[in-house]
């Protein structure tokens, strides 16, 4: 699939982990509309925008996902959080070498893993290591609510939800140029100094 691309600027000092889109650091990042579904997703695609900076510390996320209906039902690491409200982030460190896959619904649940063969068998991916969950707890989701709705919901929810993730990255993710191949939705990234 053909993707545009969009330069991650680097920041000086790296964003609170909080989901606001409007903290003013995010200015520095281009916004990012999500066109590309995957193909075995329903035919519900909410508008979903992204913007992406890298500091030091790794590479930088929020969200910003208008949804009609929100659905957020798994808590756990490595549940089905696809079947809820999600969005989803691919980074190829180097090309040909298995790339990592980092999932995360509304209400914070998520699944990492680094993919080194993507058939797809019963189950899942054909190869694939877990990453630990000390990663995904760099993540933090959250709906504007009012009414104090709880973390669970079915399609009770209409508005947006917004999500702010941050993943290391070492030399070992970034290589010496900087660059990595990364994909948003299905929107290809380049990081840049």
């Amino acid at each position: 699939m053909a993707g545009m691309n969009y330069t991650i600027r680097s920041a000086a000092e790296p964003p609170r982990l909080d989901p606001n889109w409007q903290d003013p650091i995010w200015s520095r990042a281009d916004t990012l509309e999500i066109q590309h579904f995957r193909p075995e997703s329903s035919d519900h695609h909410p508008r979903a925008f992204a913007r992406l900076l890298h500091s030091a510390d790794g590479i930088h996320r929020v969200f910003q996902v208008h949804d009609r209906y929100v659905r957020c039902v798994r808590a756990k690491y490595f549940d089905e959080v696809w079947k809820d409200s999600c969005v989803e982030f691919f980074a190829q460190p180097k090309a040909g070498c298995g790339y990592f896959n980092l999932e995360f619904n509304c209400g914070g649940a998520f699944l990492c893993s680094y993919i080194t063969n993507p058939e797809r068998v019963p189950g899942g991916f054909k190869e694939f290591v877990k990453l630990p969950p000390a990663l995904g707890r760099q993540s933090r989701c959250a709906l504007p609510c009012r009414d104090g709705l709880t973390r669970r919901l079915r399609n009770r929810w209409c508005g947006p939800w917004l999500s702010s993730l941050r993943s290391p990255c070492s030399s070992a993710m970034l290589d010496r140029s900087r660059k990595v191949r990364a994909r948003a939705g299905g929107e290809l990234l380049q990081v840049r100094g």
